[in-house]
């Protein structure tokens, strides 16, 4: 058995509060990227059902998401009308309907984030929820979209062959669609809470800290982490080809339910936490890079 010294297991637990505090970051701000601080006035459009965009993307998820983004960012909606209009006209089909939809915000994302991590917790809880389904969908119906082996091929590919992967995973109503179109519509009810009743969490304490050194055992504990773990006392050779066969949305969503165990007031300070951190610049580059590369 390894033994570990009590200063060696303090640095891991140090390294696994900051670790999950980014990681749920990651997840927040990679989901609002594409979403603006705030919208310009635009004209309001009477019935998101009636548009040519809803009547092409009839589904109960598309349009549920078009009607909260009309009330919540009405000039991204606007646009968003307008431009598919255009491309229904010059023969659009719904897969390329569908990646409108899901790029329909801009790259104005200055603020989001302070508007996300002062919603409510439950829109955290949502998040989290949202995306364990949507990986678990993708392990099931896509799961070459989970596999390390799948992202490494892409490295040598051509850029229109990568293209072409995304838009596969995206593609109308698939798992992935599904994903990310359920993940977009709980951000944008997020950043509305956020927007009418801001909480200002505080900053993780020792209590805090003793949660999430409670939650590193657990998971190191669990088959999954024991699996990676062994994987990395492997060689080299040994330990790539080990790393390509395994599931990263199984992994994650190991993850995932971890933070979910945690307790509420301590998932509202890690808001707090990441709201502080986005605002020192400590984590807003880097997500902002890692967003991009996706």
């Amino acid at each position: 058995m390894v033994r570990y010294s009590t200063k060696r297991a303090g640095i891991v637990s140090e390294n696994l509060i900051v670790g999950v505090v980014l990681s749920l970051a990651a997840i927040l701000f990679i989901t609002i990227v594409m979403w603006p601080s705030g919208s310009k006035s635009a004209a309001p459009l009477q019935s998101v059902s009636a548009t040519p965009l809803a009547m092409e993307l009839n589904d109960t998820e598309t349009v549920a998401f078009l009607t909260v983004l009309q009330r919540v960012e009405p000039a991204t909606s606007h646009a968003l009308h307008q431009q598919a209009e255009a491309a229904i006209t010059a023969g659009a089909d719904k897969d390329e309907l569908g990646m409108l939809v899901l790029g329909a915000m801009g790259d104005d994302f200055e603020n989001a984030h302070e508007v996300l991590f002062k919603a409510d917790v439950k829109y955290l809880d949502k998040i989290l929820n949202v995306t364990k389904i949507g990986l678990a969908r993708l392990s099931n119906h896509a799961p070459k979209f989970c596999r390390v082996s799948h992202y490494e091929s892409l490295a040598v590919r051509r850029p229109e062959e990568v293209l072409g992967e995304i838009l596969e995973m995206l593609k109308y109503d698939s798992a992935g669609y599904q994903f990310a179109l359920e993940l977009n519509h709980v951000v944008l009810e997020g950043i509305e809470d956020g927007r009418k009743s801001p909480n200002n969490y505080g900053r993780l304490n020792t209590k805090d800290e003793a949660a999430f050194q409670a939650l590193m055992m657990r998971m190191m504990s669990s088959s999954k982490m024991t699996n990676v773990m062994r994987i990395q006392s492997l060689p080299p050779a040994e330990q790539k080809r080990a790393m390509a066969t395994l599931n990263i949305c199984d992994l994650s969503n190991e993850i995932i339910a971890g933070v979910q165990s945690l307790p509420q007031d301590t998932k509202k300070r890690a808001m707090g936490e990441m709201n502080h951190m986005a605002k020192s610049g400590e984590i807003g580059g880097s997500l902002q890079d890692l967003a991009f590369g996706f």
